[in-house]
Parts: C-alpha cells; sequence; structure tokens
C-alpha cells in the first residue's frame, strides 16, 4: 500500500507545524488526521482544520508509492520518541508498521485510514501570487497578532485586516480596548486591494515556520489567502465581516511625549505586574514633573511602587493600563527606546518605537475605580 523511509529529525519538525494546524476542536475524524503522500522519493504531508489548509514535502526513500492519514497527534507522539536515525513506514490492510531502520525489537503499529475524504489544499483560480520578502512580512506579523479580538461574538475583528493602497501594505489588528497597525512600502507589482480580514493562525504558522531568508509568495482570491514559502504551502478562508474603522481611534495628536528606555520600562512593568489583579490585569501609573511612578496593590499579596525618571511636565495625573497591553507590543518592539504618548488620563496611549514612522500601537486606559 505504501512504503518509505525518512529522517527522524526532519520529520518531526514538520509533524511539529502539523500540530499547530490541525485544531484541539475537531469532531471530525478525519481532521484530525495528517495526510501522508509518498512519491517520486517525496514524503507529501497535509493537514488542515475547518479554515486551513497546510502541504510541505520532506526527502524520503521511496519503495511503495501512496498515501494515507493516520491521527495526527498519535503519530507526532510517536516519532518524537524514536532514536535519531531513519525511520521505515509500511502499511498494509490496516496498520502502519513504524520502524527504527537499522533497530531490532521495536515495532510500532498505528491504525491508518483511507485519504479519500481528506480535503486537499486547492490553488487560487486566476490570481496571481506575488513575492514579498519574507523578513518584512514575518515583521509586520508579529507587530499585529497579539492584538486580535478573541470575543468569538465579534468575528469580524478574530482576524488582522490586511490591505495594500498607495504603494503601501498594511496590517491592522484590535480587540476593541487597543490596535496595532503597521504600514510598510511595497516594491511588490501586487495590485492594490480594498482590505481583507486574515485568520491569526494562517500569520503565526507563516511567522513560525518561515525562514526568514528569500521571498514568500502570496495569492488572494475572493474568500481565501495562499501563501508558498520554503518548501511548504499554506492557505485559508478569508474572515466574512467589516472591520472597523480603524483610523477614528488613532490620535492625530497628545498632549505629552514621553521617551522610556524600552528594558528599562519593561523590567518596571514586569516586577508591577506581579502585584496586579488576575483578571482584569490593572497596574497604575502615577506621572508627576520628571517622574512616573508605576503601582500595584493585592490586599493579599501586599505591593509594589517603583518611579522612573521621564521628561513630563505636566500637572500630577494617574492613570490605570492593562499591563499586557503594554508589554506585549513593547516586547516586539526592536528599539532602544520608545515613546510614550497620552492627552489625559481618559484618552488613548499611542505606543511608537523610536525614529519608526511605520508602526504604532493604541491602548485605552481602564477605570480608574
Amino acid at each position: 500500500m505504501i512504503k518509505f523511509v525518512c529522517q527522524k529529525e526532519i520529520l518531526i519538525k514538520e509533524l511539529g507545524a502539523v500540530q499547530k494546524v490541525i485544531s484541539s476542536k475537531n469532531n471530525i475524524t478525519i481532521l484530525s488526521n495528517v495526510l501522508l503522500e509518498a512519491k517520486d522519493d517525496v514524503l507529501k504531508i497535509h493537514a488542515c482544520d475547518a479554515r486551513l489548509r497546510f502541504e510541505t514535502e520532506i526527502p524520503a526513500k521511496v519503495m511503495t508509492e501512496g498515501k494515507i492519514t493516520v491521527f495526527a497527534d498519535k503519530l507526532f507522539n510517536v516519532i518524537k520518541t524514536l532514536p535519531s536515525t531513519e525511520i521505515e513506514f509500511a502499511a498494509q490492510e490496516d496498520k502502519l508498521t513504524i520502524m527504527p531502520v537499522n533497530r531490532t525489537g521495536l515495532n510500532i503499529q498505528l491504525r491508518w485510514q483511507s485519504s479519500d475524504s481528506f480535503p486537499l489544499a486547492d490553488e487560487p483560480e486566476g490570481s496571481t501570487y506575488f513575492r514579498l520578502l519574507q523578513k518584512d512580512f514575518i515583521h509586520m506579523i508579529k507587530q499585529t497578532f497579539f492584538a486580535v479580538s478573541k470575543d468569538e461574538t465579534r468575528i469580524f475583528m478574530n482576524g488582522v485586516f490586511f490591505k495594500k493602497a498607495n504603494g503601501k501594505l498594511t496590517m491592522v489588528s484590535t480587540d476593541g480596548r487597543r490596535l496595532s497597525l503597521i504600514e510598510m512600502p511595497s516594491e511588490s507589482v501586487m495590485p492594490d486591494f480594498e482590505g481583507v480580514i486574515i485568520h491569526p493562525k494562517f500569520l503565526t504558522i507563516i511567522r513560525d515556520l518561515a525562514c526568514g531568508e528569500g521571498e514568500l509568495a502570496l495569492a488572494l482570491s475572493e474568500k481565501a489567502i495562499y501563501a508558498q514559502f520554503d518548501n511548504t504551502k499554506i492557505s485559508a478562508t478569508l474572515i466574512d465581516g467589516q472591520f472597523p474603522k480603524y483610523e477614528r481611534v488613532i490620535p492625530e495628536t497628545q498632549n505629552f511625549d514621553l521617551s522610556f528606555n524600552r528594558i528599562e520600562f519593561l523590567d518596571s512593568l514586569r516586577r508591577t505586574a506581579v502585584f496586579s489583579d488576575d483578571k482584569s490585569h490593572r497596574i497604575f501609573l502615577h506621572f508627576s514633573p520628571g517622574k512616573l511612578e508605576m503601582v500595584a496593590e493585592d490586599s493579599q499579596i501586599g505591593g509594589i511602587r517603583e518611579q522612573i525618571d521621564c521628561n513630563y511636565q505636566g500637572e500630577m495625573l494617574k492613570m490605570a493600563l492593562n499591563h499586557t497591553y503594554l508589554h506585549e507590543p513593547l516586547n516586539v518592539m526592536t528599539c532602544d527606546n520608545f515613546h510614550f504618548q497620552f492627552t489625559d488620563e481618559n484618552r488613548a496611549v499611542t505606543l511608537r518605537q523610536e525614529n519608526d514612522e511605520e508602526s504604532l500601537h493604541v491602548v485605552m486606559p481602564m477605570q480608574l475605580d
């Protein structure tokens, strides 16, 4: 039925990628499987969930061509336990036998299923692939993916908005309480498009699997997005809905523009977060001339107050913020210093990297009481 040999270390890397694709919520048995297709000394590995399709390939010694599906999680966990050597796979009847080459006394069998009902990835009809630098696309993903809403009742915010206009590629994400945006000039011949909402899993798989060197090919159809990079192909159904008018959220001007060392600020933030409420993640920022004080208190554990020198010259002001909404954007910045911009304790805060006009992060303050 099928028989091939491949290297354990190469296979386990790709099966690890499969784990990112397959949803733990799948109730349909075939969507919990991985499809193995051996042909022409190549092993193609396919995975999918209700929205995403994934295909990659690795070198293999193919003795008998064919394709089968196997429960992905069990296959991954079995291969992890095997020694780093070549592994032989042979399927007969309803069993897939797995044996390390030149190792006697070890024989593993997994049940396999037919691939007939497995949904394979399709190719975009009438769409042209456009090429982007991997490092640029990955950078855009890192600056936005974490701000996607997890509220499944607002599907239109469960993805990252992506568009091209006026020679720029734009990615935006928001959960209604914060927003992350990046705009980068595009030298690609990709035509302008009004914008689509991309499932974050599609983007995080690219972020995690792409090598970061060379180019990535991207295509859009009316209902799906497609990417090819290295030896991998993925596609995802676009999220249907009207993305919020994000431009209205971004402050045009701010009264105060404070500069902080990013690492020092993050260190203080992490210490303060230890004493924040586990549900709200709320901390307090006390501004006074020349100083910022981070404050958090827990009646059962204790509290913390830490001062940081800054260039604030306004009246004394107290602000409450979700520390996660500060930590996540600061953590993906690459600058030494960043700008903390605001007008008062009730209006949006803007975080920007120093000497960077491409990206910004907007955070709404919380209730003080």
